[in-house]
């Protein structure tokens, strides 16, 4: 177990790294053109926030990768005669993913941090501070609204389902099948949270990939063999 966490927490990081450099470089990329301390406040307003909506799938894409790796160099083939069994390295998978879904869980949104940028408030519209009344709110001002919280029970769910789905297609399927599921769950994740903050889902809603991903490795499991290729 502890040889099993230690790889896979590995990969679970590397991938939460490089997914969160790839969200810098594209924030850079956007405001290329605004000066140097614009820029940076940017970055540092938006990047936690595009981290955290892709932390789950960035899990499952790390597991996926860092469980391939092991298959590949017979380390699971070892662990095997050792008595390590395909779900021992499922539950690894899911206790990384829950980890990253429970700092994720802790990044507070606020788009008023972002320079320029546009945030709903109550009776109009602020933007830098400045507040840009609706016609029907007259002279009562603009509010800002608090920032909205992720839900802890939520991410955490989301992302460990994720995490062991990554882990067991890194020992049944491939790098192909992990980045669709990966597609597939960053897609349900925003349109679920999306329908919950407005109440068209009720507060449990956003848990939806859990239980896409959950049945998916379900499905996986079932079609699997008793131990994965180069394993026993």
């Amino acid at each position: 177990m502890a040889l099993l966490g230690r790889a896979v927490g590995r990969g679970v990081l590397a991938a939460q790294l490089g997914g969160a450099l790839l969200f810098a470089v594209v924030i850079a990329v956007e405001a290329a053109d605004e000066p140097l301390p614009t820029l940076l406040r940017t970055i540092g307003a938006r990047l936690p926030t595009l981290w955290a909506q892709a932390a789950s799938v960035l899990a499952l894409c790390g597991a996926a990768l860092a469980v391939a790796r092991l298959r590949r160099q017979g380390v699971l083939l070892g662990l095997g005669t050792l008595g390590a069994t395909p779900r021992m390295v499922l539950l690894v998978g899911a206790l990384a993913g829950a980890l990253v879904g429970g700092v994720a869980s802790r990044v507070v949104t606020a788009p008023s941090d972002v320079p320029g940028a546009w945030e709903r408030g109550d009776g109009g519209w602020i933007r830098d501070d400045e507040g840009w009344p609706d016609a029907q709110a007259g002279a009562a001002g603009v509010r800002a609204r608090p920032a909205p919280h992720r839900d802890l029970p939520t991410d955490v769910l989301n992302a460990g389902a994720a995490g062991a789905l990554g882990a067991a297609l890194g020992l049944y399927a491939g790098a192909a099948p992990a980045l669709v599921a990966a597609a597939v769950l960053l897609v349900a994740d925003v349109v679920a949270r999306g329908l919950s903050e407005r109440g068209v889902l009720p507060f449990y809603g956003g848990a939806a990939p859990a239980a896409l991903a959950g049945l998916t490795l379900l499905g996986l499991l079932l079609r699997a063999p008793l131990f994965p290729k180069r394993w026993g």
